[in-house]
């Protein structure tokens, strides 16, 4: 199995995915084949939380055009 997990990058990844830094989560703990599971799912949640913000961003932009074009009307 090739794993593509990094235990450097792992404090980043989750703190990218949740907003905060992992703390006494047991990820020193886990099999090779655990922490692969639990990086697949964290890129998942990254991936749903910038689909998410980028939803959030498109909406606030209309709103401010919105909001210019009625004040240049």
């Amino acid at each position: 199995m090739l794993y593509t997990y990094d235990d450097q990058t792992y404090s980043d990844l989750h703190k990218d995915a949740y907003g905060f830094r992992p703390r006494n989560d047991g990820w020193d703990k886990l099999t090779p084949v655990g922490k692969q599971v639990k990086w697949d799912s964290m890129v998942e949640d990254l991936d749903l939380r910038m689909e998410r913000e980028a939803a959030a961003e498109a909406v606030a932009v209309e709103q401010f055009e919105v909001c210019v074009d009625a004040l240049v009307a």
